[in-house]
């Protein structure tokens, strides 16, 4: 939340940045995967922070490419496990295929 937290104007009363706190205490921390996700944020976002809060126009930028973010921890928030577990299963199968799109439109190497 460190990113989101320097791109607000004041984090305490933004519901973006309580979103993203509530996704990553009810979600992320509960299994060893979002701890270990949780842990490399915390070593890598304090100077990208830092960096964001000396310079405010980024501020509208980032809070704007938070958005993705911020939406699917608020679903996360508010939904069943079974439904958690579709979400997650829908945006693996998404990504996926982006990468099979991705990998088939490179040209190959003797062309």
């Amino acid at each position: 939340c460190f990113i989101a937290t320097a791109s607000s104007g004041d984090p305490d009363n933004d519901a973006s940045v309580q979103t993203l706190r509530d996704f990553r205490d009810n979600c992320l921390l509960n299994n060893s995967v979002g701890s270990g996700f949780v842990n490399s944020y915390y070593t890598f976002s304090p100077p990208v922070a830092g960096f964001i809060a000396e310079n405010p126009a980024l501020k509208p930028a980032v809070r704007l490419g938070l958005l993705p973010a911020v939406t699917l921890s608020s679903a996360a928030n508010n939904i069943t496990l079974i439904q958690k577990m579709a979400l997650v299963s829908g945006l693996a199968l998404a990504m996926a295929a982006l990468a099979i799109m991705l990998i088939k439109r490179r040209p190959s190497p003797n062309s």
